[in-house]
């Protein structure tokens, strides 16, 4: 028997373990689920002990900036996690994080630490830390569980802004590369939040409670979480294979073939019945007050078509057509190879509205024709670009494409759009395939343009005299705007959906199309997320596509949201010139909602 912790033994135990080293040990389930993976220990980390530094009266200021510059980055952090968690549909979530948003403006963090700065004239980590030293010392004393949450959220923002304060903050399990049950003497709410689920499969900890904010969170994104555990009793299995098991609040290391067959089975069969769950969503795409909404999907490949109708889609309104050859080399890239392919993709989207865009190669997604290496290929030989310098691929994927079309309906999207002489130049060629090979056109052929820069988002109009509908591409919108790479984590303070200009572009584009009386859809994370739907619903969009997973939450959501409300919102957030205000904004109405609903 272990403290806080019993390790299952009895006879058929006891054979068992002798012949495959099998341990079982009982906990408490505050998360559901099976998780399997390598144990992983995350040692408890001790303050960092500072050095007391004096400083001028000509350095104050600057160390309160520093301060202040911590905050912020403290801030952008918790909303980025934000808006991750409002995806999982997790209101509760949401509003955690939210709380730790609202202490950053507490008086004491903001106010008296600065003060004290100016007082004890100090360096601001000394200062820091024992302005929080007395907020723990007079919390300790109180008992009620209120109070003793409120501590551990204090001391968890704390050292995120710490973190800031001496080094650039970094999840250590953003580093796995395969799935991993990790294990603690506790967590803290923020790392249960930054946990990438492909790999953190499951959560151990020897303390922890069913109503600690880590638990809510880890709930939220279905992650199977085990308290109770002694650490000591596990220690030594640091790097075994194991095995959560919610139901029978058993954790399983080393387990047997059999016994780890098994539990992948009912895993498999665990992740079927939540595809099943997605159907209890609304089937319809509505919003409160009667408004149709076109939520379609984001897709990748022929597989994830065939699972489009378990999620109700209304279509799909962005297919990645070179995602279907990520694996392929030139040689076996032939156009009777794309045919077959597209011919298969024609026959499993029957019934449904499909949007194929043409390659978007470059950039971020250089695995074929061995393109050259670019100093900057976000701004470089990328997607049309690429396409028209090399003719002869895109009349091959055209030419195989309208092959399969023969006699279909085809909504043929053209990426990475800046001006209207490329829209001009592709439908030149899109001429020239029909013509060179007499093929016959599909039965109806419509043209759209991606808009991805700001440039396209200017000439808006123009375009949409050469084009029959838009889709808005906002992961690469904002980063052409912004001029902050997306995959640099040192940009995420830049990075931001929420900025002012980029929503002020998505009106822009809005107002464009509907002067034209075409069609816009919104692609991208900003569709797929709950928490900006109803900010996108007052901006007039009526066809979001997002990623599979999310279409019930956003079908949810679209249910509860009234239209004119939904303006009321867009029109505040127009009027607004900080991404920080527009946040809280979104964030506030999110919120509102969910409670609106569960009061």
């Amino acid at each position: 028997m272990q403290t806080g912790s019993k390790e299952i033994k009895g006879e058929f135990s006891l054979r068992h373990f002798a012949l495959t080293q099998q341990k079982k040990f009982e906990g408490h389930v505050i998360s559901d689920g099976i998780a399997i993976g390598k144990l992983l220990f995350l040692k408890e980390k001790k303050p960092q002990a500072f050095p007391q530094v004096k400083i001028k009266i000509s350095e104050v200021e600057s160390e309160i900036a520093r301060y202040r510059k911590a905050l912020k980055s403290s801030r952008l952090d918790l909303e980025e996690i934000q808006i991750g968690l409002a995806q999982n549909g997790s209101i509760e979530a949401v509003t955690i994080i939210d709380s730790h948003i609202r202490m950053l403006e507490d008086p004491f963090i903001t106010t008296y630490v600065e003060d004290k700065i100016r007082k004890m004239m100090l360096n601001t980590e000394v200062v820091f830390q024992t302005a929080i030293a007395e907020y723990e010392k007079q919390f300790s004393k109180l008992q009620d569980s209120f109070f003793k949450q409120r501590l551990i959220d204090v001391q968890d923002l704390s050292e995120r802004i710490m973190k800031h304060l001496y080094f650039n903050h970094q999840n250590d399990l953003k580093k796995l590369t395969e799935e991993t049950i990790v294990f603690a003497k506790e967590f803290c709410p923020s790392y249960v939040a930054e946990a990438p689920t492909q790999f953190v499969t499951g959560l151990i900890a020897s303390s922890g409670s069913p109503t600690a904010h880590a638990g809510l969170i880890a709930r939220a994104k279905g992650i199977p979480f085990l308290i109770h555990i002694e650490m000591d009793a596990i220690l030594a299995f640091e790097g075994k294979i194991a095995i959560i098991d919610s139901k029978k609040e058993l954790l399983i290391i080393d387990p047997d073939e059999e016994t780890l067959k098994a539990y992948h089975t009912i895993k498999e069969r665990e992740n079927r019945l939540q595809e099943a769950l997605a159907q209890a969503a609304p089937k319809g795409s509505k919003t409160k007050d009667g408004i149709e909404i076109k939520v379609l999907a984001n897709l990748d490949s022929i597989h994830d078509l065939i699972k489009l109708k378990d999620f109700y889609a209304d279509g799909v309104g962005l297919f990645r057509s070179e995602f279907m050859f990520f694996e392929e080399n030139e040689d076996n890239f032939l156009e009777e190879t794309q045919f077959k392919l597209y011919s298969k993709l024609m026959e499993e989207s029957i019934g449904f509205s499909l949007v194929f865009r043409v390659f978007d190669f470059g950039g971020d997604k250089k695995f074929l024709f061995n393109q050259q290496e670019e100093i900057n290929p976000a701004l470089g030989l990328r997607s049309v670009r690429f396409l028209l310098r090399h003719k002869e691929i895109f009349k091959t994927q055209l030419k195989a494409l309208f092959k399969a079309c023969k006699g279909k309906s085809l909504q043929l999207l053209l990426p990475f759009i800046a001006d209207v002489e490329e829209i001009i130049e592709c439908r030149q060629l899109i001429e020239q395939v029909f013509s060179e090979y007499k093929m016959t056109h599909p039965m109806d052929l419509k043209t759209g343009a991606m808009i991805e820069m700001p440039s396209a988002v200017i000439l808006c109009g123009a375009i949409l005299e050469y084009v029959d509908f838009l889709s808005v591409g906002t992961n690469d919108l904002i980063q052409y705007t912004l001029a902050s790479d997306r995959q640099n984590a040192s940009m995420k303070d830049i990075f931001k959906s929420t900025h002012p200009s980029i929503v002020i572009m998505l009106k822009m584009i809005v107002e464009a199309a509907e002067a034209k009386n075409k069609p816009v859809c919104i692609c991208g994370e900003m569709a797929s997320n709950p928490l900006f739907i109803e900010l996108l619903i007052g901006l007039g969009f009526k066809a979001l596509s997002c990623s599979m997973r999310y279409i019930p939450h956003v079908k949810t959501i679209l249910s509860k949201i009234d239209s004119n409300q939904a303006k009321k919102l867009a029109d505040q957030a127009l009027k607004m010139t900080t991404a920080t205000e527009i946040h809280r904004l979104i964030t506030d109405q999110f919120l509102q909602l969910q409670y609106q609903e569960t009061s």
